[in-house]
C-alpha cells in the first residue's frame, strides 16, 4: 500500500476516448537509473571484494558489470529509437534493482 501510494502520482490515465480504465506509469527520472546500475554495480564490486571464488574472482565479477551495462545500453537504444516500448525499459530498469 505504501508503495501505491507513492507512486500514485506519476500515474497517467489513458484518454477519455479509450475507456478502458488502463494508463501508466511516468518515468521516475534518469536519477532512479542511475541510482540502480550503481547500486548493481556496488553489488559487483562488494562481491569482488568478499572473493567468494578461489581464483578469478575479478574477471567473473567484471564480466557480470559489463553484460549489465551492455543488455542495458541494447535496451536504451532500442527504446530511443522507437523499436521497444516503455514496458521493455521498465522491465530492463527493474532487473537492476
Amino acid at each position: 500500500m505504501r508503495e501505491a501510494l507513492r507512486i500514485q502520482h506519476r500515474f497517467v490515465a489513458e484518454p477519455l476516448l479509450a475507456r478502458t480504465g488502463r494508463g501508466h506509469l511516468k518515468s521516475e527520472g534518469i536519477s532512479t537509473l542511475s541510482n540502480a546500475l550503481r547500486k548493481a554495480l556496488d553489488i559487483c564490486r562488494e562481491c569482488h571484494k568478499l572473493a567468494p571464488f578461489c581464483f578469478y574472482n575479478g574477471i567473473t565479477f567484471v564480466a557480470i558489470g559489463r553484460t549489465l551495462i551492455q543488455a542495458f545500453r541494447c535496451v536504451v537504444g532500442h527504446y530511443i529509437a522507437g523499436t521497444a516500448g516503455a514496458d521493455e525499459l521498465r522491465k530492463a530498469l527493474d532487473k537492476l534493482r
